[in-house]
């Protein structure tokens, strides 16, 4: 698969942040990718504060220089942790919008997970939040401390576009890692089709046909995708899929999720998706994000 060539790392200074620049450090040491470490100064939350301080202190200026200055110390931890070369970009505006316009020049865009508490973390307005509908391209929400590059990854699959480019992007990001591809099949209405006298010899052959057809689906994906097979498992579970993957990570311990984002309509986009929002806020690992319409990292 072809490797990173650009990591952007957006940081707010805070300790989400730093867990997330120094994932994102070594993973541009393993593709040998160049990290453009970003911060973004939002002027309008100062608005306030500038008329209590007066027109005697630029406040814009001071804040400017001060993130520079903390930047460029980040940038320089970095690079002492990792074999990587960081560039760091800072700018002022909303910080959504302006982070939205530099991803697309990257490969991979990385954020910290903001919130303690899970339910909290991805709540509607957070910086993350906003950026997770609002991205074109895979975007990684590191939740842990990096102690090591990937190892065990869980790649949730429906067969849709951009769950096969979870995959594909799970396999470029963790080159040497394990990859174990869930899906999940449930029969819509099964209990009403109980009600309705269905039999339940019925059932199971319908059951049995989703199954059926699920495992044709999983070998045309992974015929799709030109990889070590060796070292991607595969499992094909009965019910809801949010249910089946907080079972599979309990059971394999990944150390990264990958999850095809899909929303077509504003509704969808605007709340990310149920399996989508599920697993960020359960999951103890970190978590790969595949909007739909995403492309793989570009060749070199």
């Amino acid at each position: 698969m072809a490797p990173f060539h650009s990591i952007l790392a957006a940081t707010d200074f805070s300790e989400h942040a730093a867990k997330a620049a120094s994932r994102a450090a070594m993973i541009a040491a393993e593709h040998k990718a160049e990290l453009v470490l970003a911060h973004v100064t939002d002027p309008s939350g100062l608005t306030a504060l500038k008329e209590w301080l007066g027109a005697g202190l630029d406040l814009d200026a001071a804040l400017s220089l001060q993130a520079g200055e903390t930047l460029g110390q980040l940038a320089n931890e970095l690079a002492k942790e990792q074999p990587v070369r960081v560039r760091t970009s800072l700018c002022a505006g909303s910080p959504v919008l302006k982070l939205a316009e530099a991803a697309p020049a990257a490969d991979l865009l990385v954020l910290g997970a903001r919130g303690s508490h899970p339910l909290l973390q991805f709540e509607l307005g957070t910086t993350t939040d906003r950026l997770l509908r609002k991205a074109t391209q895979p975007l990684l929400v590191v939740k842990s401390v990096p102690a090591a590059t990937y190892c065990r990854v869980l790649v949730l699959a429906d067969f849709s576009s951009s769950s096969e480019m979870a995959l594909r992007t799970a396999l470029q990001l963790a080159p040497s890692a394990a990859i174990h591809l869930l899906h999940a099949f449930d029969l819509p209405f099964e209990g009403r089709l109980r009600i309705a006298g269905v039999r339940e010899q019925d059932i199971i052959q319908y059951h049995a046909r989703a199954r059926e057809r699920a495992v044709t689906q999983l070998a045309l994906l992974l015929s799709n995708v030109q990889a070590d097979r060796d070292r991607i498992s595969s499992s094909i579970e009965q019910g809801d899929i949010r249910v089946q993957a907080r079972l599979a990570a309990q059971d394999i311990r990944p150390d990264l999720i990958a999850v095809g984002k899909q929303g077509n309509s504003l509704v969808q986009d605007l709340f990310l998706g149920s399996v989508t929002r599920t697993v960020l806020a359960e999951a103890q690992c970190d978590v790969l994000v595949i909007p739909k319409g995403s492309q793989p990292a570009a060749k070199s």
